[in-house]
């Protein structure tokens, strides 16, 4: 009897040791399935988070562009004052640059009139392709960092078929090195969008350039020294009567406009590090075409 009572309670110490053991193990894996839990619930949160925050950027971005784009024609003007007529009168920018406030979030947002620059693709119809890069190559700087590249999207037999649509296709570009702020700098007084010349924003340089390979270079300095007169108005006339014929006038009335009817936007968040492109282009007179860029 004796033996038989030592052996069930050996048994019985062997089950409890078991159940023991089962019960650590279970306590272990319910406590890893905790932390893995809690681990993946704070995963969750803090990519919702980040999701949150690059929502509200992408909205805040789209409210500058949109704000931008409806106060264009007031944002690229400013008030200067003139002696003579003792007033304060409207002087068009090719440039301007805000910073707007939205909450949390800070944006910078620079306005320019694509009209005021030297159109690549307008270019490519009077000069070969050549002379277009080494054109591009001096207006975007020497210290810019970028190698042009032109490659046009659509090429047909005659350089009128000749286009190109974003910058891309006329820099080559290195994302490690080459950043959206250098990129706008670059871009300056070149576009590859629009077709009309604003002669009131346009450089000297960016006039010339579009306009010699029209006229020739000593109609194009008449030219420009009518439009800076009180004859600008009638410049088509005066330059007739500075010996122009009938077709180059022909060829500059469709091109020289008083006026931007092409603005790029640009949107930079130093938050997030992202940057916003959007063009609106005229392509007639109730149409606008709207590209949009970001990095």
């Amino acid at each position: 009897m004796k033996r038989k009572s030592q052996s069930r309670s050996v048994r019985a110490r062997g089950r409890r040791g078991f159940i023991l053991l089962t019960t650590l193990l279970i306590i272990a894996m319910v406590g890893l399935l905790t932390v893995g839990l809690a681990r993946h619930s704070i995963n969750q949160a803090v990519a919702a988070k980040l999701s949150q925050k690059e929502l509200q950027q992408k909205w805040g971005a789209a409210s500058c562009q949109r704000y931008a784009l409806q106060q264009r024609q007031g944002l690229l003007t400013e008030k200067v004052w003139d002696d003579e007529s003792q007033a304060w009168l409207p002087e068009p920018l090719l440039t301007s640059t805000n910073t707007i406030q939205l909450g949390d979030s800070q944006f910078v947002v620079t306005i320019e009139d694509e009209s005021g620059k030297f159109n690549i693709n307008r270019s490519l119809q009077s000069r070969s392709r050549q002379a277009t890069t080494s054109t591009i190559r001096r207006l975007s700087g020497i210290n810019s960092g970028f190698t042009v590249q032109l490659r046009v999207l659509r090429e047909g037999r005659g350089p009128m078929e000749d286009a190109v649509e974003s910058w891309a296709q006329v820099f080559q570009m290195d994302s490690s090195f080459h950043t959206p702020g250098k990129l706008k700098i670059a871009t300056e007084e070149i576009t590859c969008w629009g077709s009309q010349l604003n002669y009131m924003t346009a450089s000297d340089e960016v006039f010339v350039e579009t306009v010699k390979p029209l006229i020739g270079g000593v109609l194009t300095q008449k030219l420009k020294r009518i439009l800076g007169s009180e004859k600008g108005e009638q410049w088509a006339e005066e330059l007739k009567a500075a010996g122009a014929n009938a077709n180059q006038i022909a060829s500059l009335k469709p091109l020289l406009v008083p006026r931007s009817y092409t603005q790029a936007i640009w949107v930079e968040s130093a938050e997030s590090n992202r940057t916003w492109l959007t063009v609106s282009e005229r392509v007639s007179t109730s149409i606008n075409r709207i590209h949009s860029f970001s990095w």
